[in-house]
């Protein structure tokens, strides 16, 4: 006897929208990382937050010193699959514009192993920085993971990229494109 239960309307309906839901977040983002945040989410228009901290390789890392140069601010955590996609993107981003570009990877990840283990699997060459308090992310408040933060020379974010989809890497370089010219 054949089982009703797999064709019945219901149990059609709540896969059909757990796959949507599953694609969706898939191609945009993961949700934003657990430490609450009373600030509101940065946009652009706005200056660039602090962002102070050493990298995964011991070197220090302060926003301020890239004064004059497009800065790309990467939030992402190693567990986000729309992270683990854009990451190769950014790496070629970062040899690209190697001369006019900074990029900077904030991981939000819990374990500072998961992101070490991630990054040397991609092969990752821009700094990495571990929020292991998630201070950075509290005053930068991206909205999901990833998100990455556009900020032209003076400083200004300029445009704030949530999640990852298959557009994301040309609009970045057309952003960058439009700050030089």
């Amino acid at each position: 006897m054949k089982d009703q239960r797999s064709h019945h309307p219901l149990c059609t309906t709540r896969s059909l929208l757990f796959a949507l839901a599953s694609l969706g977040l898939a191609l945009t983002g993961c949700e934003r990382p657990s430490a609450a945040s009373s600030n509101a989410p940065m946009r652009a228009g706005q200056p660039a937050p602090a962002l102070s901290a050493v990298d995964a390789q011991g070197r220090p890392i302060d926003l301020a010193t890239f004064a004059g140069k497009i800065v790309l601010v990467d939030f992402w955590a190693s567990w986000c699959e729309p992270c683990q996609e854009a990451m190769p993107g950014l790496d070629q981003l970062a040899a690209d514009y190697a001369d006019q570009v900074v990029v900077i990877g904030v991981s939000v990840d819990e374990d500072p192993e998961q992101a070490r283990a991630f990054v040397e699997r991609v092969g990752v060459g821009f700094p990495i920085v571990h929020d292991a308090d998630h201070s950075i992310a509290a005053r930068w408040v991206p909205p999901k993971m990833p998100t990455t933060f556009v900020i032209d020379p003076a400083g200004d974010i300029v445009e704030v990229h949530g999640g990852y989809n298959s557009a994301s890497l040309t609009e970045l370089r057309a952003q960058i494109e439009r700050i030089q010219n």
